[in-house]
């Protein structure tokens, strides 16, 4: 599989999946196992066969490892996946790792920044007590009460970190979010990624909605805590460049930005998708990897749910990531949607829902919540 990349286009980035966790939060439906019971050493041998037997993304310069709890991954293992990487020619310039809280100490963050990771994606998600112990997290609060310590020496070893907020639990208030993000502030991190509270399909958190008892916020109430945040980060100085991520100028995560900017990058490991695009006939591929631990182990570099995307899907998707980020969509498609219909895009206008920079059409941060909405209206409007 080739990017066939022409000059000046943005190289590729890697992801890398480890998906075992000491136990499953009750909101996740990423494709994770527990590691009690678990052969992790049959499952990275996979992943490093298939780390070998890859091709044509060797020019890529991010590579992210996410789980799962990748933190969990023993020094040895990791190291000979870091020492695979380097013998096959990748050279990566931003090297993420997923970690939970629990799972730092001085001694694993200095050899992850030894092996090259210098970017730290941590799983914070609540500061409070009653908050974490609702999203199956309550073991990570005495781990979490001395994270900025440890980040204090992961910045002097050169390192950037990035931490996950979710916001939108039932009994959310606004306020409280919004101190939240102030006391986050104080901590030496330069990322944060703020998610509002979904309840995903095949979880408990589904059940619990389907007994009537949602974990989740009502919409109204998210928004009020999406806005809460956005006006925190926004009154500091941060830069809110996606519906959910926002950071310190100069500090976006680069391999995140790929997937708003349909960059073409490749995945490895249980579940791991991938998106290809060959410039020279313009076929846009988008794949996963078997998301079942027997299918994968005998199929490291195997592929299912393989799309050839239409022009359609293309156009859609550009809509829909564009008004989430700073990414945008070209104005031209913005002109056949006023063709198709003039009121509604010129009262958009109007409301300063939409605006305009260089010539692509963006949402501010405050109306990114509405992209959804927005992008479905359009995408009807014209394809």
């Amino acid at each position: 599989m080739s990017s066939n990349k022409k000059k000046g286009e943005p190289l590729p980035g890697v992801y890398l999946h480890f998906p075992f966790c000491n136990t499953i939060c009750p909101y996740c439906n990423f494709a994770v196992e527990r590691l009690e019971g678990s052969d992790p050493s049959a499952y990275l041998s996979a992943l490093l066969a298939s780390v070998e037997a890859a091709t044509g993304f060797m020019s890529s310069d991010t590579l992210y490892i996410g789980g799962g709890t990748p933190s969990l991954i023993g020094h040895a293992d990791l190291k000979r996946l870091f020492e695979t990487l380097i013998r096959l020619g990748y050279r990566f310039d931003e090297v993420t790792l997923e970690a939970n809280a629990e799972d730092l100490s001085r001694e694993r963050l200095e050899s992850w920044r030894k092996l090259g990771v210098n970017r730290l994606s941590i799983g914070v998600q609540r500061l409070d007590a009653a908050g974490l112990k609702r999203l199956g997290r309550g073991r990570s609060r005495q781990a979490i009460a001395r994270l900025p310590s440890l980040l204090e020496v992961w910045q002097g070893q050169g390192g950037t970190a990035s931490v996950d907020y979710i916001y939108g639990l039932s009994g959310d208030r606004s306020d409280g979010v919004g101190r939240d993000i102030e006391e986050l502030l104080t901590w030496p991190i330069q990322h944060l990624s703020a998610y509002a509270l979904t309840v995903e399909p095949n979880t408990p958190f589904e059940k619990l909605r389907l007994r009537g008892q949602s974990p989740a916020a009502d919409d109204d109430l998210a928004r009020g805590c999406y806005a809460a945040i956005g006006e925190t980060l926004d009154l500091h100085g941060w830069d809110l460049y996606e519906l959910s991520n926002f950071c310190l100028p100069g500090h976006r995560a680069r391999h995140n930005s790929k997937y708003w900017q349909r960059v073409p990058y490749l995945g490895l490991g249980l579940g791991a998708h991938s998106y290809s695009h060959d410039s020279q006939s313009d076929e846009r591929l988008r794949f996963r990897r078997h998301p079942a631990m027997a299918a994968y182990l005998d199929q490291p570099l195997g592929r299912q749910d393989l799309e050839v995307l239409t022009a359609a899907q293309v156009g859609a998707e550009q809509i829909l990531v564009g008004l989430r980020s700073f990414v945008g969509v070209d104005r031209d498609l913005l002109e056949r949607w006023r063709q198709a219909d003039r009121a509604t895009v010129n009262q958009l206008i109007e409301d300063e829902v939409l605006e305009f920079v260089n010539q692509r059409v963006l949402l501010p941060w405050q109306q990114r919540p509405l992209a959804e909405e927005i992008a479905a209206r359009w995408v009807t409007a014209i394809f």
